[in-house]
């Protein structure tokens, strides 16, 4: 059975398609200057002021060996967040924002990424 919340991002795509300001966007994701093995990006869109736009849907991809492509982004401003899954030689899983902006104005473009560890401390599970 398909979910309410896919049938609406499927519409809001559509809606998109008609009036041409979608792009395809892709690129390399590194950590520390290696590759992400596995992870995913995502595109949160920004609205006039800067400010996240919950009317606008978010479009992501999985990232794999350090590479991603991402259809259909509605053109715009956009926060990138990661979900890193696995970096070889690096520490577990861990999920960030990283309050990178960026543009989309093109029908194609490419954006490389290096995603930076978190400020925050790892949680202590010690107890």
């Amino acid at each position: 059975m398909t979910s309410p919340r896919f049938l609406v991002l499927c519409l809001a795509l559509l809606a998109c398609l008609g009036c041409g300001g979608t792009a395809t966007v892709s690129g390399n994701v590194t950590y520390g200057g290696k590759p992400v093995e596995r992870g995913r990006i995502s595109f949160l869109p920004l609205d006039d002021k800067g400010e996240l736009d919950a009317k606008s849907p978010v479009i992501g991809s999985d990232i794999a060996q350090g590479q991603y492509k991402v259809t259909e982004v509605p053109r715009g401003k956009k926060q990138v967040t990661f979900s890193v899954a696995e970096v070889k030689g690096t520490e577990p899983p861990f999920e960030i924002a990283n309050n990178q902006r960026f543009d989309i104005t093109e029908a194609s473009q490419t954006a490389d990424f290096e995603v930076k560890k978190p400020d925050r401390p790892a949680p202590d599970n010690k107890k």
